[in-house]
């Protein structure tokens, strides 16, 4: 979805709006943060409110918003209908899709919490040389092994090979 608009010499992006519905409960925030919330076991989404298909100004940086897509309106008794979220970001010009998730609670925060959390905060980068850093490693393990015979040699390295293993497959 990629939707660029030119008013004044600006540059303006449409938000997503899915829903079709002109009678759907709709909204979308642009995030600031997603935090774990610990009062009641969900993630909480910080950020500015709007109605799906406002234009904002084009973005510098990658945008990440939530839209609030509406409900199924299947609910009746006490059974709730479930309401539809997915999560959107913008980048390279475009609103690419994240991740969705309904529920007729706040579980959906769940399922998207993460994402979102990762995507806002991407993990950085391993600043480290792995060959350089296996090269001491093992220049260490022949140091502390060089005084023992070979069956010890042998039994000191299947030790370490199986610890070794048991944390490359965790």
């Amino acid at each position: 979805m990629r939707m660029e608009l030119a008013r004044d010499g600006q540059r303006y992006v449409q938000t997503p709006r899915t829903a079709h519905s002109r009678g759907a409960v709709t909204y979308l925030k642009i995030l600031r943060t997603v935090t774990r919330d610990t009062t009641w076991g969900g993630w909480r989404f910080e950020g500015e409110l709007m109605r799906p298909g406002d234009c904002i100004g084009f973005p510098s940086h990658r945008l990440l918003a939530i839209e609030c897509v509406g409900s199924d309106r299947r609910g009746y008794g006490h059974r709730r209908s479930e309401t539809l979220y997915i999560l959107w970001r913008f980048e390279d010009g475009a609103w690419c899709e994240l991740g969705r998730s309904s529920s007729a609670n706040r579980d959906w925060t769940l399922d998207l919490g993460p994402i979102a959390r990762r995507a806002l905060h991407p993990p950085r980068p391993i600043l480290i040389d792995p060959d350089g850093l296996a090269e001491r490693l093992l220049r260490a393990v022949d140091e502390e092994i060089e005084p023992l015979d070979a069956p010890a040699k042998k039994a000191v390295l299947n030790a370490v090979y199986d610890r070794v293993a048991a944390r490359v497959v965790a």
